[in-house]
């Protein structure tokens, strides 16, 4: 508990940002889909991402604490989103923003991507003073504001077979179907997505 407590003053409660196994249909809003995808991370040439999180759309998410796995399970708004910024303790909180991550999200499931994110950041201890709630609040500014190091983003569909899997056994569906629409730019409308065609996607029952 005294440990969780520190953390929401320093880092804002990454106690509380859930990972893909804390994923429930039942979270899915009304105009909402699910983005499954995989995010590994390696940092200054390490496996890192199980001290990971990831954020869509801008710097305060909604975020995915990440596990060895890697494995991402994240409600989004129907139309454009993005993977926004990467954040990792390493002896401190670092981050940095995403660029060029788009991807459109239907109503239901829509599979992202393996995204590999390579980076190179000096790393270490950083001092930084939080006293209080407000105080917390002026650290985590500073941190959504800084750009730590220097990012490398790749994305591939080579696990999408073991990432739709492990969402259909989350959620108790084997036949769920999942759109494809890969988080490698700008927005631009796929229309296998936006039309919901029965042959562009990766199986399950047409509904």
């Amino acid at each position: 508990m005294t440990r969780c407590r520190l953390a929401v003053l320093l880092l804002f409660s990454s106690c509380a940002t859930p990972t893909h196994s804390d994923f429930r249909v039942a979270q899915v809003k009304p105009g909402e889909g699910v983005a499954i995808g995989h995010v590994r991370v390696h940092y200054n040439g390490k496996p890192f991402t199980k001290n990971c999180s990831v954020c869509f759309n801008s710097a305060s998410g909604p975020c995915d604490k990440l596990t060895d796995h890697g494995l991402v399970f994240q409600p989004l708004p129907t139309g454009t989103n993005a993977l926004r910024r990467i954040s990792c303790f390493d002896s401190s909180s670092y981050g940095h923003t995403i660029e060029d991550a788009a991807f459109v999200q239907p109503v239901g499931a829509v599979y992202f991507g393996d995204v590999t994110i390579e980076w190179t950041n000096e790393g270490g201890y950083r001092f930084q003073m939080a006293n209080g709630l407000l105080g917390a609040m002026v650290a985590q500014a500073a941190d959504q504001a800084r750009e730590d190091g220097v990012l490398d983003v790749s994305v591939d569909s080579d696990d999408a077979s073991q990432v739709i899997a492990a969402y259909r056994e989350q959620i108790h569906d084997p036949q769920a179907k999942v759109y494809l629409s890969l988080a490698e730019g700008t927005y631009t409308p796929p229309k296998p997505v936006l039309q919901n065609s029965a042959s562009k996607y990766y199986g399950g029952a047409s509904r």
